[in-house]
């Protein structure tokens, strides 16, 4: 399965939602709290919503960044007691935007 795609001048909504083993729909433990994050900073960076979209455990917008390449998306819950919970990950392409302008590129003088 491919990466999803994001040119470095996009921006795309996240949702985070909790699911069990299965993929069905489960809650989290009361009271953890969720970080995401991104792998490179410099491909795409995380802007989560202050309060989460109805129905989800978080939710954002990742924009991408100037730097081409993959990165990886990491979520992860910390749970009360300070244990690690449940984590996800998505891996993104950050690939280039349309063109903005032309670049000339010189050779090197003659006579």
């Amino acid at each position: 399965m491919s990466n999803f795609q994001l040119q470095d001048v996009q921006k795309v909504p996240y949702q985070l939602t909790a699911v069990d083993a299965d993929g069905n729909p489960a809650q989290l433990a009361p009271g953890g709290t969720i970080t995401v994050s991104s792998s490179d900073p410099a491909s795409a960076t995380v802007l989560p919503d202050a309060t989460p979209a109805s129905g989800t455990v978080a939710s954002g917008v990742i924009a991408g960044g100037a730097k081409l390449g993959t990165v990886q998306i990491n979520a992860a819950v910390t749970n009360t007691d300070g244990t690690p919970g449940p984590t996800g990950a998505v891996s993104i392409d950050i690939v280039s935007g349309p063109a903005a302008q032309i670049s000339f590129g010189l050779g090197v003088p003659v006579g």
